[in-house]
């Protein structure tokens, strides 16, 4: 990134002013960068390395075509290719954060025979959950809001919350999270099951 940072500073008047197909992996790199930041600011936070890891290839693609026009490109190359080697030897064992046991939470939902959820999550994680195939194969429904829950007029509702996931916070022993403290569920709804596993709070309500 420093030596990607130095040919785009060094090269910013014939990036700014040049159309050309090199420029063009540039502007997919910036707006791709732009974007993920804008919609994590303004929507749900998804600035994560799954999102942006194809610019990877782009960027040193036009750092390889970029370094062949410098004076000391060969250096600029045993350089560049050191640094990978050495990098890639130094994570080898370096494994990334596991996702959160979305799995394994819902199984806690369908061995106790639930079937309507509820999150106070942002969109994101609503999506994930219904994409998963546990989700599916057992036809859960994921409810929205208080006032569809109260329209459904069901017996039972489950309520999961992503409570100091280890990818944000790493390993710890911390309080529950206020936003799995606080009730989001009707009034006429009482507490009957509590679960905690790695990264989650999961409970069960019973209609009064």
């Amino acid at each position: 990134m420093v030596i990607f940072s130095y040919l785009c500073f060094k090269n910013r008047k014939k990036i700014i002013t040049e159309n050309s197909n090199s420029n063009l992996i540039i502007y997919i790199i910036t707006s791709t960068y732009a974007l993920t930041l804008l919609y994590s600011f303004l929507r749900a936070p998804i600035m994560s390395p799954k999102y942006v890891m194809f610019i990877l290839p782009l960027i040193l693609i036009w750092v390889f075509t970029n370094i062949q026009k410098e004076r000391r490109a060969k250096l600029f190359n045993i350089t560049l290719s050191v640094i990978i080697i050495a990098v890639s030897v130094y994570n080898l064992k370096n494994f990334p954060i596991k996702s959160p046991p979305t799995k394994n939470a819902l199984e806690i939902i369908v061995k106790n025979n639930g079937k309507y959820i509820f999150t106070s999550e942002n969109d994101v994680f609503k999506n994930y959950i219904t994409t998963k195939k546990i989700y599916i194969r057992n036809q859960l429904i994921l409810v929205k809001n208080k006032e569809e829950l109260n329209e459904l007029n069901i017996r039972e509702i489950w309520f999961i919350c992503l409570n100091n996931p280890s990818f944000a916070v790493g390993d710890n022993n911390f309080y529950d999270e206020k936003k799995c403290t606080e009730n989001y569920i009707p009034t006429n709804y009482t507490l009957n099951q509590l679960y905690r596993i790695k990264d989650f709070v999961i409970k069960s309500y019973i209609k009064i």
